[in-house]
């Protein structure tokens, strides 16, 4: 229990939390406040805390040999996260923020994997449990997928479950089909389900083939078919090897009665189709709400003879312009190509009705003169996020690709779209775009016509580049990320937005706050003819709260309504939660609940009358204060006696005549309590003070004539091994007005602890025990291992009988030899190593002394942390305003191996004076405190 700085907690806080049941603290009366902030349009990043992904097959999908595929998660706050594959074990590891946790498959640079190779879905028109799940309970993550096998890689962006749809339009490129069975690389895509009983149905848009047999036709093209897919089921088609030219699954469309996840992939297609050199391609669609009527692009580098390809698919029937140019008029669904064989210009892409935009990287020998002279990479796709899914802060990852037999490194390029303006306003990893980039050889920059945006492209220096990275603008901005390997490329988008573009609904998700006392429940409804319907609810930050969210809630399900719920765990410690709830159209609505202790205590905490024989009378006073943080009203009725009519025939009654209204914060009133006792039976009572939600508890005593004693506890605290420690204490209380007569003591292990009854004087046997007296004697404890010690000490009076009490010890290595030899800039003979190894050797995983000083004044020009750590692990130690805000971080250095650690932080006063909390992060535990700034 930590102790109150006031020091008047001591047994009523005890007495508090035994009390409290939260069966019982329900009232008309809340101890919660909220706040509720509802933002309208865009608000969600992107990013996620609910992952479902398929693998689609890339490559001869019977060679695993040189075949791996990794999953890099990123996130801006620490956390964990998980990764199951169908039914099978769930794999946690923590994220750092700022850095790149991965999954992978075995592969030379990580050979113990975490997914099997055989992940990759191989068949066709097979429902398969290979969906891979990542999801994290406490923070967004962005999750991207890289299929590996060299010369033919690709990877996706991965779209979290509140960004799913319930309808597509598939974008792949057609199959590299070789005559004679020598190459079998179809077209295909993926569906994927989070929900049971979900509905998918599916037109394609040429010939899917059965599964084994590829030149038979399962699902003719045009002919619409269902399948039904379970929670974590995935199905993957691929189309018929015919060779006529068109085996594509582009334009398929996906319609299903719940939202589903959808993958465009061709296993090893030519880009276009006349030009040599195949690579892998894949990219989650983004679902047709969230089309739009506005892109922009930047042509990929490396393009010396020829340009990039494009496929367009409109939503109606509609004209496609590029920079005011129509390149397309297409009917609904209908979907184009677009080559250039002259370098592809930074363009606006518009239309009157919303569409889809892929950009596609061509095979190398697109418009190359010869196989000696080629362009830079080779097949690669992405989907264009739209200009209206820009946002203001973008977190992405770059992959770290191994360089197989005969391929050199990967160079990897970063395209940014902005406005040209607000350049000096946007940085790269804390560095502002209009100055130099570390890591970067070359920026270029391409206008895009009559636009006032531009298109910036960053080419990292080989062997950099790679990991975590962050663009943050005043205004909303986007990007894409890609690189050429040998022969090889990869793409995939840093954000892809989630929202309905151009929903009539504005406006965002009801919350209604309802509870009593220590526990709130939240109802959630977005009910309307053009309400959206709630998409996700993230739980942001939270401290001393239990939260409890609806069993039934499936992110991105589009609910109408839902719930939460919530209670305080500690009443005597501050507590608040922060939610995000968000609806399918990007409106978000924000609570903040907190909570304020709301506490009294007694001083002193025990009222004892000591003697009070018959006929006699005796008047004490105690005084009830608020320890909390907010006013508490008290009044005389809330006072009452545990043995009610049983305390009145005792004698004993409260005088709280006075003791109405309401105690500020800090303020105290005092009351008088009388005793007249009638008998000579010593008396046991509780004062209560009781609100409508809490109880408070004072204990009330009084000895009878009853002869009798006590005896008091005593602990040695540590020793070193093989030395001798002897202390005064043991202190034996008479509570009877007879006195005692004390004629043995011994103890229960005497190899640890002793009692010599003829030395000190003090010790010598027999002795008396005064009426209400009290005698000390002499103990000695010598450990002789590391670890604590305990053992039962027994008095032998010749009226009584015995009574007992606890002698407590630990055995620590001598100070010299520096405790368990833990890795330390401290003193291994300072009272802080001692201490916190002393914890440590004790079992303790993570040990953090109190911040020295606390509270800090402002002549103090640092606070200085302690802790140690019983294993190599991510440490997190930071401070944090009072509703949860990360204000400053002590330290944040990702590992750090199992030692001492002191870590000195300076306010520089720009902290206002108040409270704030401290919480310490590593080797799976949290400690965490109050820390008080005053001037």
């Amino acid at each position: 229990m930590k102790r109150h700085t006031e020091g008047i907690l001591r047994v009523a806080i005890v007495s508090l939390l035994l009390a409290v049941s939260f069966d019982a603290i329900y009232s008309q009366s809340s101890r919660i406040t909220s706040v509720t902030s509802r933002e309208r349009g865009n608000k969600t990043s992107g990013f996620g805390r609910n992952f479902w992904f398929v693998i689609p097959q890339n490559a001869d999908p019977n060679d695993h040999s040189q075949k791996y595929f990794t999953v890099y998660i990123n996130s801006l706050r620490n956390t964990t996260v998980n990764l199951q594959v169908g039914g099978g074990p769930i794999i946690r590891k923590p994220v750092t923020a700022g850095r790149v946790t991965i999954f992978t498959s075995p592969s030379p640079k990580f050979p113990n994997a975490d997914i099997s190779v055989s992940t990759e879905v191989t068949t066709s028109g097979v429902v398969e449990t290979k969906s891979v799940h990542v999801w994290s309970d406490s923070a967004d993550i962005s999750v991207y997928l890289l299929s590996r096998v060299p010369y033919t890689s690709d990877g996706m962006y991965v779209v979290p479950t509140t960004g799913w749809g319930k309808d597509y339009v598939v974008a792949s490129f057609s199959s590299l089909l070789v005559s004679q069975n020598l190459a079998d690389y179809p077209s295909e895509f993926d569906v994927v389900a989070d929900q049971n009983n979900t509905v998918v149905t599916i037109t394609p848009s040429y010939d899917l083939r059965r599964d084994g047999f590829p030149n038979v036709v399962q699902h003719p093209k045009g002919v619409p078919f269902t399948q039904i897919l379970n929670k974590g089921e995935c199905v993957q088609y691929q189309v018929t090897g015919s060779s006529t030219g068109e085996e594509d699954v582009t334009g398929t469309i996906v319609s299903a009665n719940k939202p589903v996840g959808v993958i465009g992939a061709s296993v090893c297609p030519f880009i276009p189709s006349s030009d040599q050199y195949c690579d892998y391609i894949l990219d989650m669609m983004q679902p047709i709400r969230s089309w739009s009527d506005s892109y922009l692009t930047v042509p990929f580098a490396g393009r010396k003879y020829g340009g990039d390809a494009f496929l367009v698919v409109a939503s109606q029937s509609q004209t496609i312009y590029r920079n005011g140019t129509p390149v397309a008029t297409l009917p609904k669904f209908g979907y184009l190509f677009i080559y250039d064989d002259s370098p592809t210009p930074p363009a606006s892409w518009t239309s009157t009705q919303p569409f889809m935009l892929v950009q596609y990287v061509c095979s190398s020998t697109h418009d190359a003169p010869n196989a000696g002279n080629r362009n830079l990479g080779d097949p690669a796709m992405v989907v264009i996020n739209a200009t209206a899914q820009f946002r203001k802060d973008l977190f992405f990852q770059t992959p770290t690709i191994d360089e197989a037999s005969g391929q050199k490194d990967f160079t990897n390029y970063l395209n940014i779209i902005l406005p040209t303006s607000h350049e000096s306003a946007t940085t790269f990893d804390g560095h502002r775009l209009s100055d130099s980039i570390p890591g970067t050889k070359l920026k270029e920059r391409f206008p895009i016509a009559n636009t006032g945006w531009e298109g910036m492209r960053l080419t990292f220096s080989i062997g950099t580049g790679e990991g975590s990275h962050h663009l943050i603008s005043d205004t909303a901005i986007g990007a894409y990320v890609y690189g050429y390997g040998t022969d090889d490329s990869y793409a995939w988008s840093a954000n892809l937005g989630v929202v309905t573009i151009n929903s009539p609904d504005t406006v965002a998700p009801m919350a209604t706050v309802t509870g009593s006392c220590l526990c709130s429940h939240i109802s959630v409804r977005d009910v309307g003819s053009v309400q959206s319907k709630i998409s996700a609810i993230y739980t942001d930050s939270i401290f001393n709260v239990a939260y409890t969210i609806d069993t039934n809630f499936v992110a991105g399900a589009e609910t109408d309504s839902s719930y939460f719920d919530l209670c305080v765990l500690d009443p005597s410690k501050e507590g608040f939660v922060s939610v995000s709830i968000y609806d399918v159209a990007g409106n978000k609505t924000m609570i903040t609940i907190a909570y304020k202790p709301h506490l009294v205590a007694f001083s002193p905490a025990v009222l004892d009358f000591g003697f009070v024989g018959p006929g006699a009378s005796a008047a004490l006073y105690d005084t009830i204060c608020n320890i909390g943080e907010t006013p508490y009203h008290i009044a005389a009725a809330d006072l009452t006696l545990a043995g009610g009519g049983l305390s009145d025939a005792m004698g004993l009654s409260i005088d709280s005549l006075g003791a109405d209204g309401d105690l500020a914060l800090g303020e105290c009133r005092v009351i008088k309590v009388r005793y007249a006792p009638s008998t000579s039976l010593s008396l046991k009572d509780t004062i209560f003070i009781a609100d409508s939600c809490l109880k408070f508890a004072c204990p009330v005593k009084s000895i009878g004539s009853v002869p009798d004693f006590s005896l008091s506890d005593f602990d040695f605290k540590c020793v070193d091994i093989g030395t001798t420690k002897t202390l005064t204490a043991t202190i034996a209380t008479n509570l009877s007005t007879i006195p005692l007569t004390i004629d043995s003591i011994w103890v229960d292990d005497t190899l640890h602890f002793g009692y010599d009854p003829t030395a000190p004087s003090q010790n010598n046997l027999p002795f008396t025990l005064p009426a209400h007296g009290q005698h000390s004697v002499q103990c000695s404890f010598k450990p002789d291992t590391v670890g604590p010690f305990s053992t039962t000490i027994h008095f032998r009076s010749t009226e009584v009988g015995a009574r007992t009490a606890t002698l407590l010890g630990c055995g620590q290595l001598p100070a010299a030899v520096g405790g368990s030899g833990y890795a330390s800039s401290l003193s291994s003979g300072s009272p802080e190593y001692i201490s916190v190894s002393a914890q440590l050797d004790r079992g303790s995983d993570l040990v953090l002394l109190p911040p020295i000083p606390n509270p800090v004044t402002k002549d103090k020009k640092t606070i200085r942390f302690i802790y140690g750590c019983k294993f190599d692990s991510p440490v997190d130690l930071a401070i944090f305003d009072i509703l949860g805000n990360r204000i400053a971080n002590v330290v944040g250095d990702g590992y750090q191996a199992a030692g001492i650690y002191e870590a000195d932080f300076a306010p520089g006063w720009a902290l206002p004076a108040g409270d704030y909390l401290y919480r310490l992060s590593a080797s799976g535990k949290v400690i965490s405190g109050k820390l008080v700034i005053t001037r």
